[in-house]
């Protein structure tokens, strides 16, 4: 009896200390400091408008929040600017260097290391805005992103989005027929091909420039840093400017474009302008398995909002040239089919950069693009 009881009593005294030490150690675990990872959000888009600013900032509180605080999300901007710059090329270059760990750039500019993504720029790729979402949140979207990350491999992306919508055209003249922009001089970036391990660059065909040229336009190369799009329009460098209809309203009420240069827009939809969420790969790996779930989470949220967002500033802006007295002319259906024939040997130029099974995987969401033809 005296043995049974010793040994309750020691097996009591081992327990107590067994749930000590225990609390001992999840209350050294409370009290230390936690491991904080802090991430730089570059905001390249320029300007910056304020709803992408708050959500950037929802995004940014959402992630602190969900990893109670183990990651900590700063925004920051280009320097310079007030400019009337392009910065996605720079801000890839910051992604990719680590010296900014996640931005929102666009797909065109993150084309220059991974060609295969000018597959975004194809003429008419996209129907409608819901089949741009069909394709971006499909498999094939998974995709693109996989396939960039093992070419680009210190960039990876984690959703798309849009960046003002369609692209439409604007002119010093009216355009109403495929005819109506035969000779018609108008500004393209060249883009330049970066290799993602090297400093070596190159300048390549652009499936924009092929584009513009398929429409029997000539592309003409400007000087993006030393005068604006305006300058170009009243010195007769261009006839024609290509943009979407946020950037046009900008352009209008910012920085005094002549209206009788700039008065006749074309709203052809011929290719939508769209973005990658992106981080950078090593910053990505520093984090756990659950918090980097997160930030894609997180990521994809932010893409939805701006993609709303888009839509319904691209509508506004179209409301305000309709109010202030400019042109606005919409394809018929039968122009719209003979634009799309135009560009139709687009799409046999690059296939070899991107391969036929992304163009039919598109298409098979939306049999009415040209994609397949």
């Amino acid at each position: 009896m005296k043995l049974k009881s010793l040994l309750f009593y020691k097996f009591v005294g081992l327990s107590i200390a067994v749930v000590g030490l225990f609390a001992i150690g999840f209350n050294y675990y409370q009290s230390s400091p936690k491991t904080i990872i802090r991430a730089k959000f570059l905001l390249a888009h320029n300007p910056t408008n304020l709803k992408l600013v708050e959500h950037t900032k929802q995004f940014a509180m959402s992630v602190q929040k969900r990893t109670e605080g183990r990651v900590l999300i700063d925004l920051i901007y280009p320097p310079e600017r007030g400019r009337d710059g392009n910065y996605f090329p720079w801000a890839s270059q910051q992604i990719r260097k680590g010296e900014a760990q996640i931005s929102q750039i666009g797909t065109s500019a993150l084309s220059r290391f991974d060609t295969s993504w000018q597959f975004f720029d194809l003429p008419f790729l996209f129907n409608d805005h819901q089949h741009a979402s069909q394709v971006l949140d499909s498999e094939l979207g998974v995709e693109l992103k996989t396939k960039y990350l093992e070419t680009v491999k210190a960039i990876r992306p984690l959703a798309f989005t849009y960046s003002g919508g369609y692209r439409i055209f604007i002119s010093n003249t009216k355009l109403i027929s495929a005819s109506d922009l035969k000779n018609k001089k108008i500004a393209v970036v060249p883009l330049v091909k970066l290799d993602p391990e090297k400093s070596e660059k190159r300048f390549i065909d652009s499936i924009r420039q092929k584009t513009v040229e398929a429409f029997g336009m000539k592309a003409v190369k400007p000087d993006m840093y030393e005068k604006s799009e305006t300058e170009y329009f009243t010195n007769g460098m261009v006839d024609v400017g290509e943009d979407h209809y946020g950037h046009y309203t900008r352009v209008f009420k910012n920085f005094g474009a002549p209206k009788d240069k700039m008065k006749y827009i074309w709203d052809t939809e011929h290719s939508l302008f769209l973005t990658s969420i992106v981080t950078n790969e090593k910053f990505y790996q520093s984090l756990s398995l659950a918090d980097r779930q997160i930030l894609e989470d997180e990521a994809y949220n932010l893409a939805l909002l701006e993609r709303k967002d888009s839509i319904e500033t691209d509508l506004q802006s179209k409301k305000w040239f309709l109010e202030n007295g400019y042109f606005v002319q919409t394809p018929s259906v039968e122009v719209k089919g003979q634009l799309r024939k135009m560009v139709e040997p687009v799409y046999q130029s690059f296939i070899n950069d991107f391969g036929q099974s992304w163009i039919q995987k598109a298409n098979s969401m939306n049999p009415s693009s040209i994609a397949d033809n």
